[in-house]
């Protein structure tokens, strides 16, 4: 209790100016280690030929300007790129409402995607339509589970990229699974990309389950 009692009345005396010179003399990397205080801190410059701890302090202001314009043009361009996404998927959704044909769009639902998207590879899957158990061979191969309904995105080997996308001639690297109706009680369309970061289970996948419910409440 008593040791607690000193270390506090111990940092309440404050240092005298000598004293913090001869703390920083005896510790010259002090400041490289401590480098967020030189943001806070008013330096004069240093004589010509030495490299001032202002200059430092500019520099460090500049990262950190060019790393905030890097983070803006970024949430710009993503923005950009979301605003015309949006407005490609509400035509796609106006013309696949204005048909209503159940036909038309099994035939046409995958490309219609993959050309929004600029996808390598898609695939849809109906259950009803699945004569040879493709979709039962691939739910047990890649252990298909859809908590909450929601998309599955994931890297993709080879044997995968050859069971799902067989004519494909280069490997597919990452797919989005989307489960048409609950559990998949209806099938399921397969995204493919040759990048291995096309789909990854962080990434955002807003769009991904509006394709979802739309498809869903289409072919059910």
């Amino acid at each position: 209790m008593k040791d607690a009692q000193s270390e506090k009345h111990l940092e309440a005396i404050p240092l005298s100016e000598q004293e913090v010179v001869t703390y920083l003399k005896k510790h010259p990397a002090f400041f490289q280690q401590h480098s967020q205080l030189l943001e806070q801190l008013q330096l004069p410059h240093e004589i010509e030929g030495t490299v001032s701890l202002v200059e430092r302090q500019l520099t460090m202001l500049r990262e950190k300007n060019d790393l905030y314009q890097k983070q803006l043009a970024d949430l710009i361009k993503n923005a950009a790129s979301s605003e015309t996404l949006f407005h490609l998927m509400g035509d796609l959704y106006l013309r696949w409402f204005k048909r209503l044909d159940r036909k038309h769009i099994i035939e046409n639902a995958a490309d219609d995607i993959r050309s929004i998207f600029a996808l390598d590879s898609t695939l849809l899957l109906l259950r009803k339509d699945d004569n040879n158990n493709r979709l039962a061979e691939i739910s047990k191969k890649l252990s298909l589970k859809f908590p909450g309904n929601q998309p599955q995105c994931m890297p993709c080997d080879l044997s995968n990229s050859q069971l799902l996308f067989p004519k494909q001639q280069k490997q597919i690297q990452s797919i989005a699974i989307l489960p048409l109706g609950e559990d998949a009680i209806a099938g399921v369309m397969i995204l493919g990309s040759y990048k291995t970061d096309g789909f990854k289970a962080t990434m955002d996948n807003l769009f991904l389950k509006q394709i979802t419910l739309v498809l869903s409440s289409l072919l059910l």
